[in-house]
C-alpha cells in the first residue's frame, strides 16, 4: 500500500478521535456555562439585597461579616515595588515583567483535494510554542532565558481598609514603564528598543527575546466584599459556587457595581457559548472528515465534498449546541424553559395558520385562471363553424 495512503489513514483515525473529544468538551462546556450563568446571577441578586454602602475613611465593627461596597483613593504605603533582576522600581500596587520570544506558528488547512497544506508565520509569544510536527526548518527554542513575573506591593490601603493579595492581584497593568537602564542592558548583553529590553538591534529573528514592564496607575478604586476586621473576604452563599470579592478602578455605588458584575456575567456567558459552539463545529467537521478522505480518491468530488462537509459541519454543530443549551436550561431554568417552549409552540402554530390562510386565498384565483382560457376560446370556435 502507498505510504501516502497509509499516512492519510492514520491521520483520518486520529482526526475522528480528536473530533469526538472536541464534541465531548463542547458538550461539557455548554452544560457548565448555563449552570454557571444562572448560579452567578442568583448570587448577584442576593448581593443586591444584602449590600451596604460604607465610607472607606473609618471601619464600623458592626459591619463585620457583612457584604459592603466602599470607594476612594488607593494609598500606597511602601516606597517602591522592585524587580531586582532588571533593577526596575516603581511606586505602584502591581508591576508585571512581560517576557516574549519571537517564534514560528503553524496554520494548516486542507486544499481542494483534501491534502493538508501548512503555512508558517512569525509572532511574539509569552509562552513556548511547541514545534513538534512542524516541517523541517521551522524550529522554536525549547526554553526562554528569562520568565515573566508579577510583583505586588504588600502594604496598600483604601482609606482605613487594607487590601489583601486577592484584591491587589485584580489591579490592571496597562501603563508601560519606559525608564530602562543602559547599564542593565549592557550587563546582560541586551539592547533597548521601543521601550523594551531586546536581544536584537533592528529586526527580530526566531529565538529573539523582548522584555517589557507594565504597571498599575489607578488613583481611585471601589471594592465589594465581606468586611472582615480591617480587610475583605469573599461573599459566599450556601447553595451557590459563585463568590464575590471584586475591585474596580473607578468610583462606583452599589447598584453600579452589581450592574458591572451582571454585565460581565452576560459577556462571559456568550463567550462560553461561542467557544462551545466552535468546539462543537470543529468536532463534527473532524468526524465528518472521513467523507473528504473518501472523496479524495474521486478527483471531481473532492472540492464538492469539502464544501458540503464544511456546510454540514456548521449546521450540525450549531444545531447540537442549541439542543444542549436548551437541555441545560431545563436543568437550571425549568420555568423559563417551559415559557419559551410555549412561546415557540405558539409562534409555530401561528405561522402554520397564516400559511393555511394564504393557501386558501390562492386556490380560487388559481381556479379562475385555469377557466379563463376555455371561455376565451369558445367564441372563436363558433365563428369558425359559421364560416
Amino acid at each position: 500500500m502507498d505510504k501516502d495512503v497509509i499516512k492519510r489513514k492514520k491521520k483520518q483515525k486520529s482526526g475522528i478521535i480528536a473530533g469526538l473529544i472536541f464534541i465531548l468538551i463542547a458538550t461539557l462546556l455548554l452544560f457548565y456555562n448555563e449552570r454557571r450563568a444562572v448560579d452567578t446571577e442568583k448570587v448577584i441578586s442576593i448581593a443586591k439585597k444584602e449590600l451596604i454602602e460604607v465610607s472607606s475613611s473609618t471601619i464600623d465593627q458592626n459591619n463585620d461579616g457583612k457584604l459592603i461596597v466602599t470607594s476612594g483613593q488607593i494609598n500606597l504605603l511602601n516606597d517602591m515595588v522592585y524587580d531586582s533582576e532588571f533593577n526596575v522600581s516603581m511606586k505602584t500596587g502591581k508591576l508585571t515583567r512581560v517576557v516574549e520570544m519571537y517564534q514560528w506558528i503553524e496554520n494548516c488547512e486542507d486544499d481542494s483535494n483534501g491534502t493538508e497544506v501548512c503555512t508558517y508565520t512569525k509572532k511574539w509569544s509569552s509562552k513556548i510554542i511547541n514545534d513538534n510536527g512542524f516541517e523541517t526548518g521551522y524550529n522554536n527554542p525549547d526554553t526562554m532565558p528569562y520568565e515573566s513575573k508579577t510583583f505586588i506591593m504588600d502594604n496598600v490601603k483604601l482609606g482605613a481598609f487594607r487590601l489583601n493579595y486577592n484584591l491587589l492581584h485584580q489591579l490592571s497593568t496597562k501603563a508601560k514603564y519606559k525608564d530602562l537602564s543602559e547599564t542593565v542592558a549592557n550587563s546582560k548583553n541586551l539592547n533597548i528598543k521601543d521601550g523594551a529590553y531586546t536581544t536584537y538591534k533592528e529586526t527580530p529573528e526566531i529565538g529573539d527575546i523582548r522584555i517589557s514592564f507594565l504597571y498599575n496607575d489607578a488613583k481611585d478604586i471601589t471594592i465589594m466584599g465581606v468586611q472582615r476586621a480591617d480587610s475583605f473576604e469573599e461573599f459566599k452563599t450556601d447553595k451557590h459556587d459563585y463568590t464575590i470579592l471584586a475591585l474596580e478602578e473607578k468610583i462606583l455605588n452599589g447598584n453600579e457595581f452589581t450592574e458591572i458584575l451582571s454585565s460581565q456575567n452576560k459577556t462571559m456567558t456568550w463567550i462560553f457559548r461561542l467557544v462551545g459552539t466552535i468546539f462543537m463545529i470543529v468536532g463534527v467537521a473532524s468526524v465528518l472528515s472521513i467523507i473528504k478522505y473518501l472523496s479524495s480518491f474521486i478527483p471531481f468530488l473532492g472540492k464538492f465534498a469539502m464544501n458540503a462537509v464544511g456546510l454540514i459541519s456548521i449546521l450540525v454543530g450549531l444545531s447540537l449546541s442549541l439542543v444542549i443549551i436548551a437541555i441545560s436550561w431545563f436543568a437550571v431554568r425549568p420555568v423559563l424553559s417551559i415559557i419559551l417552549l410555549i412561546i415557540i409552540g405558539g409562534l409555530i402554530y401561528l405561522s402554520v395558520m397564516i400559511n393555511k390562510k394564504k393557501n386558501k386565498t390562492k386556490e380560487p384565483t388559481e381556479q379562475v385562471q385555469s377557466v379563463q382560457p376555455i371561455t376565451t376560446e369558445e367564441p372563436n370556435q363558433v365563428q369558425d363553424e359559421t364560416k
